[in-house]
C-alpha cells in the first residue's frame, strides 16, 4: 500500500486535472499490474503441481477478479447509484468480506468502499478522481489477494535447490546377478532445517539436510520403524508429518 497515501491525499483535497498526477496514476497502475501478474503466474504454477490443494483458491480469485473488473468499469462510467450499480458493487464487497481476516485490510477496504460510494452517489465525478479511486481499489485488491494466497501457501516449502538421489536395490550383488538402482531428482528448501524424530529420538543429519536412520540387525524378521518430520513455517506454524517404514533381517 506504499504508493497510495500521496495520491489519495491529493484526491481528498479535490485536485483538478493535472498531467503529472495522471502520469503518477498510470505508473502506479503499471507497477500494480506487473506485481499482480507475477502473483497469478506463481499461483498457476502451484495449481498445476497440486490442483487438489489450490483449486478452491484458484476459482475464488478468478471469480473475484471478474467482479473487480465489473466494479472498475462501473466506477469509471456510472452516472448514478442505480440498482445495477448496487448489485455489481455489493457482489464484490460480499466476496471480499468472506476472506477478510486482517484488521489493517478491513480498514483499507472500509475507506475504499466510502470512496466508491461517494462516486456512485454523484459526490465526485471528475475522471481524475474516479481513476484515483480505481487505483486505491486496485491496491486494496492486490494486497488482499496477496494475503489470502499467503494464508494457503504458508506451510509450503520454498524449494531453492535440486539434486539427484540414487536409491539402490542392493549395494551387493553376486557374479552374474543384475545390479539395479533408481535415480530421482528431489527439490530441497535449504532455508528450513526439518526436525526428524524416530521413535522419540532425533536422527543424524546428512550433508544435504537429510535424516539418516541406522539400526543394527540384532534379530531376524520384519522390523517396523517410524516417527515424525517437522518444520516451522515462515508464519511460525509448526507442521508435523508422520512416516513409517520397515526392513527385513534374514
Amino acid at each position: 500500500m506504499k504508493y497510495i497515501p500521496i495520491l489519495f491525499i491529493l484526491f481528498l483535497l479535490g485536485c483538478q486535472q493535472n498531467p503529472n498526477i495522471q502520469k503518477q496514476i498510470e505508473l502506479q497502475e503499471s507497477l500494480l499490474d506487473s506485481k499482480y501478474r507475477m502473483m497469478l503466474a506463481d499461483l498457476d504454477l502451484k495449481y498445476t503441481m497440486n490442483p487438489a490443494k489450490y483449486m478452491g483458491l484458484f476459482e475464488y480469485i478468478r471469480n473475484l477478479d471478474q467482479r473487480f473488473d465489473e466494479v472498475q468499469k462501473e466506477v469509471l462510467v456510472t452516472d448514478g447509484y442505480g440498482d445495477k450499480s448496487k448489485e455489481i458493487v455489493f457482489n464484490y464487497y460480499k466476496m471480499v468480506e468472506l476472506g477478510l481476516t486482517h484488521g489493517y485490510l478491513e480498514d483499507e477496504f472500509k475507506k475504499c468502499r466510502e470512496c466508491i460510494n461517494d462516486i456512485l452517489l454523484g459526490k465526485s465525478k471528475s475522471m481524475e478522481e474516479r481513476k484515483m479511486t480505481v487505483l486505491f481499489l486496485k491496491t486494496c485488491h492486490t494486497s488482499f489477494i496477496e494475503e489470502i494466497i499467503g494464508e494457503v501457501t504458508n506451510h509450503d516449502f520454498k524449494f531453492n535447490k535440486i539434486r539427484p538421489v540414487v536409491v539402490e536395490k542392493s549395494n551387493k550383488v553376486k557374479l552374474g546377478e543384475e545390479y539395479e538402482a533408481r535415480i530421482f531428482l528431489i527439490a530441497i528448501d535449504t532455508t528450513k532445517i526439518p526436525l526428524y524424530k524416530i521413535e522419540n529420538c532425533e536422527v543424524f543429519l546428512g550433508t544435504q539436510g537429510e535424516g539418516i536412520v541406522r539400526y543394527k540387525a540384532n534379530s531376524k524378521g520384519n522390523h517396523v520403524w517410524g516417527g515424525t518430520v517437522s518444520w516451522v513455517s515462515d508464519q511460525g506454524v509448526e507442521v508435523v508429518m508422520d512416516l513409517e517404514e520397515s526392513f527385513i533381517v534374514e
